[in-house]
């Protein structure tokens, strides 16, 4: 679960295709999982203006949205990419980063946003530890 649509993503309507989604490849090919085994929601489903963080209101009001497709996928593992995700997804519940909970039934982990990963290279390698500390969920 992501964020929100980019300008790139926002005009194809396909999430993660501009250079967060090359990060969001790399990991889910580092975490060996086939192309019919995953999907790529977003808390969002528009571009709020100026790329800007979503507020509140506007995660409340997508949240059914997310849920039902949640509820359609049927998951095993949810995987919040960044903190609105996890905000979006838990409210004032938090993780820490790479840690998993059951929540609902579901293995929830909260990994840093491919996006974050671009801007502050010095995580990847956290994030990778984190792929490989979560691997048996996969």
């Amino acid at each position: 679960m992501g964020e929100a649509p980019g300008k790139n993503e926002d005009a194809s309507g396909i999430p993660f295709c501009g250079r967060a989604g090359k990060i969001l490849d790399d990991m889910i090919e580092d975490m060996d999982i086939q192309q019919n085994d995953w999907a790529v929601i977003n808390t969002v489903k528009c571009r709020p203006p100026d790329n800007r963080r979503p507020r509140k209101g506007e995660l409340a009001t997508c949240r059914a949205f997310f849920e039902r497709q949640i509820e359609m996928l049927d998951p095993d593992v949810i995987i919040l990419l960044g903190n609105t995700a996890e905000e979006a997804f838990l409210g004032n519940r938090q993780l820490q980063w790479g840690e998993c909970r059951e929540i609902d039934g579901k293995n929830v982990v909260k990994f840093y946003h491919p996006a974050a990963l671009i801007y502050t290279k010095s995580r990847q390698p956290e994030q990778q530890e984190f792929i490989e500390k979560n691997s048996a969920l996969w």
